[in-house]
């Protein structure tokens, strides 16, 4: 064998014929890199292996912009728009309102802006039938974002997943580092905080706590009747304990009701991984009118 190669080789040299390469991808060019259109790109996932009767789990969308550019939290602040989400999926599958991650201050002219540099996973929860049988459901979901930098292009992405499902049990969740790295990034509920409580008076909202994170923010959800001032909000610390004072204003003939559900997030620290928790408080027209 070794014998013939040689012969070959030599014989394809006498003629003036060029050798076969042996590895003939090694002197390819690389292929070029694409840029999505929408400046960002989503995939999806779920948390679980299989779903059971009545479980709850969660379809799961990550983001990522490209690089340099950033997409918007759902309250987007002093401009930008909110990315959003449609899904849907079989009859009897109840599917909730997206938990958006933790974001971050991004800063520009307008003012402050509130959104996501880095891959953002946006979590929607679904829970599933009381009965199902062993089988296949498929869930369709569409995501809708502003990109920007300087200039801003939206974008949307259409996305399908196929999830098994089982007749008994609940399914396993997963445990991959991906998966614990986009749950540390989702807020947690202000309970959770060592020393914490919220009320409102005022005209404010209060919220304390214990902690040696800074800066210290609250940043306002978008509620109907509810404006938030946090440009002018107040903080006291006493060695690890914090007391925050958001001025809020409250119309009640805005909101068509006489309770309002005032929501938010408090944040420690400036980065998309930094801590934050839930903030929400209930405030009926009734209270205030005997504060």
């Amino acid at each position: 064998m070794h014998l013939w190669l040689v012969v070959s080789f030599m014989s394809m040299v006498g003629i003036g014929l060029a050798p076969p390469e042996l590895n003939p991808t090694y002197n390819q060019p690389p292929l070029p890199e694409t840029t999505p259109d929408g400046m960002a790109e989503a995939s999806i996932r779920t948390d679980v292996g299989w779903v059971g009767p009545n479980q709850t789990f969660h379809i799961i969308v990550p983001i990522k912009p490209v690089e340099g550019w950033h997409i918007y939290w759902k309250n987007p602040g002093a401009s930008g728009s909110p990315t959003e989400f449609e899904v849907n999926g079989p009859s009897g599958f109840n599917i909730g309102d997206p938990i958006y991650p933790r974001p971050m201050g991004i800063y520009s002219e307008e003012g402050a802006t509130y959104g996501y540099k880095d891959v953002a996973a946006f979590f929607i929860p679904v829970t599933a039938p009381e009965e199902l049988s062993d089988g296949e459901v498929t869930f369709h979901a569409e995501a809708f974002w502003l990109a920007c930098r300087g200039s801003c292009v939206r974008g949307s992405q259409k996305l399908s997943i196929a999830v098994s499902t089982k007749a008994d049990g609940a399914g396993p969740e997963h445990k991959d580092m991906t998966l614990k790295r986009f749950q540390s990034a989702l807020p947690k509920p202000l309970s959770t905080l060592e020393g914490a409580s919220v009320n409102f008076s005022g005209n404010a909202l209060h919220i304390a706590g214990n902690t040696t994170l800074e800066p210290i923010q609250f940043v306002g959800d978008t509620v109907s009747g509810v404006r938030f001032y946090s440009d002018h909000s107040e903080l006291k610390r006493n060695q690890q304990e914090f007391h925050l004072s958001v001025p809020v204003n409250i119309d009640f003939d805005n909101a068509g009701q006489d309770v309002v559900d005032i929501e938010g997030l408090l944040l420690f620290g400036r980065k998309q991984t930094d801590p934050a928790y839930v903030v929400k408080k209930r405030v009926r027209q009734s209270e205030l009118k005997m504060q």
